[in-house]
């Protein structure tokens, strides 16, 4: 099936000046594999959760991993669409918005530890000369497993309040929850079908309708967004691929219908500033990964 080619955050690396924010991070890697996981509640591996401390090191003032550790920013590109760069992938982009087709499911051994504490050198507060930067105020996550498990170790390891908001979970994929595109495409591709290419009209069978899901997201997004204006507070928020993807349609005008368009790539995080104007709030992108 012709797929439309992602639109892939690409931004210049700045220090974060210190405004009003929300940092919306997405989960790692999770157990299982690439399959339609939405409140299928499954955990992290072993690799999601060194994607994610990695990603917050790169993120957090002062934190520094190994010289040859990948920046979780990408470096300036020409600007295509207010400010997100088009990158093609592959046809085979699967229908879920938690599970990258591209990414197969890792070998782990069995005795490996989940390392919930993996970077331990992470600071508890920025360091001399980091007044550019400063760690986030609160930190809400969803209250899945893939999201809050890491929300809990982070808010202990930074000694931040943390809290679980419902309506930041995954769209729920009724009867294609656990099951992968290749066998939905075997059972059920007239449906699947359908649903790639309209999934505002189409929702997955006894699964959560588009609008709907947009609706519970928007609701979350507008009550984050007054509380951190209100406090002058920067906000980390983990949650989903799907999730962030209807934020972005959002600040970027994007169709819903075509969110699967948007790559939001594990471990991954978009920072909105947020400023007061007389004409209301203005949310701008300031950097993504």
């Amino acid at each position: 099936m012709s797929r439309m080619p992602p639109i892939l955050p690409m931004l210049p690396k700045t220090p974060l000046p210190q405004t009003s924010g929300i940092d919306w991070l997405r989960h790692g890697e999770t157990r299982g594999g690439s399959r339609f996981r939405g409140r299928t509640d499954d955990p992290l591996t072993p690799e999601g959760w060194r994607q994610m401390w990695t990603t917050v090191a790169h993120y957090h003032a002062g934190a520094r991993l190994a010289p040859d550790d990948e920046s979780p920013l990408h470096e300036l590109r020409p600007n295509l669409h207010q400010g997100f760069a088009t990158s093609r992938l592959t046809n085979e982009v699967a229908g879920d918005f938690c599970a990258d087709s591209r990414e197969g499911p890792r070998q782990v051994p069995e005795s490996e530890d989940l390392r919930r504490d993996w970077h331990t050198d992470l600071p508890l507060a920025p360091g001399p000369g980091d007044a550019g930067l400063r760690p986030w105020d609160r930190i809400i996550a969803s209250p899945l497993i893939r999201c809050a498990d890491f929300g809990r170790a982070l808010s202990q390891r930074l000694d931040l309040p943390l809290s679980l908001d419902p309506r930041l979970v995954e769209l729920d994929f009724g009867a294609w929850e656990g099951r992968s595109a290749a066998d939905l495409m075997a059972s059920d591709a007239e449906a699947l079908g359908r649903f790639w290419a309209d999934p505002v009209t189409h929702a997955p069978p006894g699964g959560e309708s588009l609008p709907a899901f947009q609706a519970r997201v928007l609701a979350a997004w507008r009550d984050l967004t007054a509380q951190a204006l209100t406090n002058g507070e920067r906000l980390l928020v983990i949650s989903h691929g799907g999730v962030i993807r209807v934020i972005l349609c959002t600040l970027l005008d994007h169709p819903l219908g075509r969110l699967l368009e948007l790559e939001v790539g594990h471990a991954s995080l978009t920072r909105v500033g947020l400023d007061r104007t007389a004409a209301g709030t203005l949310p701008t992108l300031a950097a993504s990964r």
